[in-house]
């Protein structure tokens, strides 16, 4: 049976600084207005991205987390 969260993404903004929520706003704001990005923003849009990244797990580590949390 394959795993139906696998290769899809999962991100946990909670892992974010102070600073990276800082420029990820700046960006987001940059984004809304029409300004265009520089290479830094997208730069520091790559580090964010990675930062934020929960690492994949197997079936067996999601049904597991899974029983655990729904007592089963």
């Amino acid at each position: 049976m394959r795993n139906p969260l696998e290769g899809i993404d999962h991100y946990d903004l909670n892992r974010l600084t102070s600073h990276q929520t800082q420029r990820l706003d700046d960006i987001v704001k940059k984004c809304r207005s029409g300004t265009r990005l520089t290479a830094k923003d997208v730069d520091d849009l790559g580090g964010i991205r990675r930062a934020v990244k929960v690492e994949p797990t197997s079936l067996a580590d999601t049904v597991a987390e899974m029983k655990r949390l729904f007592g089963g």
